[in-house]
């Protein structure tokens, strides 16, 4: 994306974010990869899978997104994928930070077929929603906050300078977030909100439309099926095959995105 001078294109970021504490103890930790210090703290987990005894592997993103973290959690991602792990999630907690950077890690968690989280209590706000909205499949359990982006030095610019500048990127934002066959209500919600004010997104537990139909033309199961109305052996036969299913549309997805059948 192309910035007047050193003008770097952000979102409103809330310095008070916690560190992350308790960090999937309901699982068997195999190995953990972690980032650098500065900016997001980005780390991954290889746990057992839920389900079946497979090892996965989940993500961690805690913190202000800045310039370079996007290459940071590709580190990361690559690391794990080096050991012939499948990636199954992002979870995330932040206020904010870099929109170019956030629109590259959504975009790679589209491409890599991963679901995204955010945990009871937790905060996702700004680029970081923008993150969380590639979720092929997207669990937000505490608060997802939208907004418009902003110029961190605006001041130093004429208006017709700021026109410009802003309308390319909220173009590119309204790009990315149409790429994501998002509704046009969460769309317009980043458009209409000040970069003063957040809108919040109630909680939610989205699909990706077509990632909805791969499951029911592969598999049989469709995501929304209630597992709780059915009988004991045939909720664990579907949930088995559900888990299976999204197993391995994940591994074929990240084999792929290498250039690996």
């Amino acid at each position: 994306m192309q910035l007047l001078s050193s003008l770097i294109i952000i979102v409103a970021c809330d310095p008070k974010v916690k560190s992350m504490k308790n960090i999937i103890a309901s699982f068997a930790i195999y190995l953990v990869f972690a980032s650098s210090v500065t900016g997001a703290e980005i780390v991954s987990y290889v746990i057992k899978h839920p389900v079946y005894n497979i090892k996965v592997s989940q993500i961690f993103l805690d913190g202000e997104i800045v310039d370079g973290d996007y290459e940071k959690y590709l580190r990361v991602y690559q690391n794990v994928n080096s050991q012939n792990v499948v990636v199954s999630q992002l979870n995330l907690e932040s206020g904010g930070g870099l929109v170019d950077d956030g629109l590259k890690i959504g975009r790679h968690v589209r491409r890599h077929a991963i679901s995204t989280n955010i945990e009871r209590h937790k905060n996702c706000f700004s680029s970081c929603a923008l993150i969380f909205l590639a979720g092929i499949v997207a669990v937000n359990g505490g608060k997802l906050g939208v907004h418009r982006s902003y110029l961190k030095s605006g001041s130093k610019l004429s208006f017709s300078q700021m026109e410009k500048t802003l309308s390319e990127n909220h173009s590119e934002v309204t790009d990315y977030l149409r790429e994501l066959r998002l509704p046009e209500k969460i769309i317009q919600n980043f458009l209409n909100t000040s970069s003063a004010d957040m809108t919040l997104i109630k909680k939610i537990l989205r699909y990706d439309s077509l990632y909805e139909e791969y499951l029911i033309s592969n598999c049989g199961v469709s995501p929304e099926v209630d597992f709780s109305t059915t009988g004991k052996e045939a909720n664990r036969k579907l949930r088995f095959k559900y888990y299976e299913c999204t197993y391995y549309a994940q591994n074929r997805a990240q084999k792929e995105a290498q250039g690996i059948k």
